[in-house]
């Protein structure tokens, strides 16, 4: 089930940004996306006091606190908003921590502008999406095993050479 981008609301205190991301949601969604932005955790607890957006996309940096914190505060107690966290900022535990939190996406902000509407088509259908290299540096991170889980009937060929059948199959 996709993402409504009806209203959304992008709390971001950098105002090329904040321009930036409403031309490319509204080259997503059309004339139909009603865009409002904050530049704080407080004007944004003070915004939703009043409205409740589809989505809300959330820096992560932010002149009074952690967007982490928003993210949180939004899963408790708006839980049927979406949040995504973009950012210029894409460390492994700020990202773990943001999706901990609640958020569905982790974008980063130094992405070129397709990039960014790709992941926000992604998103708006209903994925779950990370920045492609924030998500390779985490895969990298985990151990293999965690990766690529052992299949516990699967035949085991100590030279690593394949079976008669599986050349079979794979010809």
């Amino acid at each position: 089930m996709g993402i409504d981008l009806g209203i959304v609301l992008i709390v971001e205190d950098d105002t090329t940004a904040q321009q930036r991301l409403a031309r490319l949601l509204a080259e997503l969604a059309g004339k139909h996306v009603h865009v409002s932005f904050v530049a704080s955790i407080s004007a944004a607890k003070a915004w939703l006091a009043s409205s409740k957006p589809d989505v809300v996309l959330i820096d992560i940096r932010l002149p009074d606190g952690s967007g982490i914190e928003l993210i949180a505060w939004l899963h408790e107690h708006h839980p049927r908003i979406a949040t995504v966290a973009i950012s210029a900022w894409g460390e492994q535990t700020t990202v773990l921590a943001a999706l901990r939190a609640g958020a569905v996406g982790y974008l980063l902000k130094e992405r070129k502008d397709a990039e960014l509407s790709l992941a926000l088509q992604s998103i708006r259908r209903g994925g779950a999406l990370i920045d492609p290299f924030v998500a390779r540096r985490i895969l990298e991170s985990l151990p293999l095993d965690t990766v690529r889980p052992k299949f516990r009937h699967a035949p085991h060929h100590s030279s690593g050479a394949l079976s008669k059948r599986e050349a079979e199959i794979l010809r």
